[in-house]
């Protein structure tokens, strides 16, 4: 293609010359649909394509609805970064570009994706058989206020992060993941759910990892997480759940593991945020470090109605824990084991924990307190325990 930008605006573009044919777009953008009228296709199956700049779909592609798609069937896309959905300055922009990635097909990119970037975009990624979607920078699915970005995960395909992901990034964009059958989705440091905007992450089978995983993270935000199968894990940096002031975050386990080998705050961290867990069926939830608290700087929610959280690190379980906070664990099945445990930590801080089945264990030592605080003994905090049903262990200074 030389050095100029290649277009394809109209009909549909075949890659085919086998497994060693090799295309260059050496400067400048590859873009497929970029017109106001119609939408481009892209097909391939065998080859490489290296794009030394941007590699788009649905570039200002119209105010209709247009939508432009690349198939791959096979090969690979090296590109610096890609973008779908941006609307290139076109007032009224409405388009809905989709990648379609088949089998062994790959695309890597030195930098960064949007998935849906300008208001008015709908965009979407399937991934299916092995291919893979690797970047060495951020991920933005549903990126401006108005737009937004879907990827599907299925098969054993993979999608690699190499930095930061983001679902829902500024207000009013709308993220959404879903991981089925033995995909994987990595990341390799933040993992946000709703970062200023709405998101929705389902995990059906497979794994999906990230270092901290946030969800509801910005003021305004709502990021929603349902794990009916597979496997979720963040490493040091831990959980986050309605992390700031007027963020909102929800995790639904109804199946698979959820596993944190950091901190798991429910409600609030940076400030004063709302967030619940709701377990249920033969989910287990796996801590292996760090605390967890339920109402850590805002208000909380944990309701076990089945499943097991086995939590093994040497931190507490707070249940109100900051100041001026709230938290609310109910326990109707299943089970409980904890080290040791705080229902109302420090000053003013309410704390509630409902036994109506099942079974807590508190494995630690270390003293439990119920009211009155844990180390400092705030008296000005209030805890409470209720044991309807169910049965209740602890360890000696318990």
């Amino acid at each position: 293609i030389g050095n100029l930008a290649c277009r394809i605006q109209d009909g549909t573009v075949i890659f085919n010359g086998g497994g060693g044919s090799t295309y260059s777009v050496a400067n400048g953008e590859m873009a497929v649909g970029d017109t106001l009228t119609a939408a481009g296709r892209m097909r391939v199956d065998s080859g490489t394509i290296a794009v030394n700049g941007w590699f788009t779909v649905g570039r200002g592609n119209g105010t209709v609805g247009l939508q432009s798609v690349v198939t791959m069937n096979g090969g690979t896309i090296n590109a610096a970064q890609a973008a779908m959905g941006y609307d290139a300055g076109v007032g009224g922009y409405n388009a809905r570009p989709r990648i379609e990635l088949n089998n062994d097909a790959r695309i890597i990119l030195a930098n960064q994706m949007y998935v849906g970037e300008s208001a008015g975009s709908d965009a979407s990624v399937n991934i299916a058989g092995t291919a893979r979607l690797q970047t060495g920078g951020q991920l933005i699915i549903g990126m401006n206020n108005g737009a937004r970005g879907m990827i599907v995960n299925n098969s054993t395909g993979t999608v690699q992060v190499g930095s930061w992901m983001s679902m829902g990034y500024n207000g009013g964009a709308i993220g959404v993941f879903t991981n089925n059958e033995s995909s994987t989705f990595r990341v390799a440091t933040d993992f946000n759910v709703g970062d200023s905007g709405n998101a929705i992450l389902t995990v059906n089978g497979g794994w999906v990892s990230g270092n901290a995983m946030y969800i509801g993270k910005s003021a305004g935000a709502t990021g929603e997480v349902f794990i009916a199968g597979g496997t979720v894990t963040n490493a040091a940096g831990g959980m986050v759940l309605g992390n700031a002031g007027g963020a909102t975050g929800t995790v639904t386990l109804a199946g698979g593991t959820l596993a944190s080998s950091g901190s798991v705050r429910v409600g609030g961290d940076a400030g004063p945020g709302k967030g619940s867990i709701l377990q249920s069926g033969s989910s287990q939830f796996i801590m292996t470090g760090g605390y967890m608290s339920v109402g850590c700087a805002g208000t909380g929610s944990y309701t076990i109605n089945g499943g097991s959280l086995l939590y093994t690190g040497a931190g507490g379980f707070n249940v109100g824990d900051r100041t001026s906070t709230r938290g609310t664990v109910t326990l109707n099945d299943g089970s409980a084991t904890v080290p040791f445990l705080y229902v109302g930590k420090t000053g003013s801080a309410v704390g509630s924990f409902l036994q109506n089945g099942g079974t807590v264990a508190i494995t630690s030592g270390t003293e439990s307190r119920i009211g009155g605080g844990g180390g400092g003994g705030d008296v000005n905090a209030y805890g409470y325990y209720r044991l309807t049903n169910g049965v209740l262990t602890a360890a000696p200074n318990n």
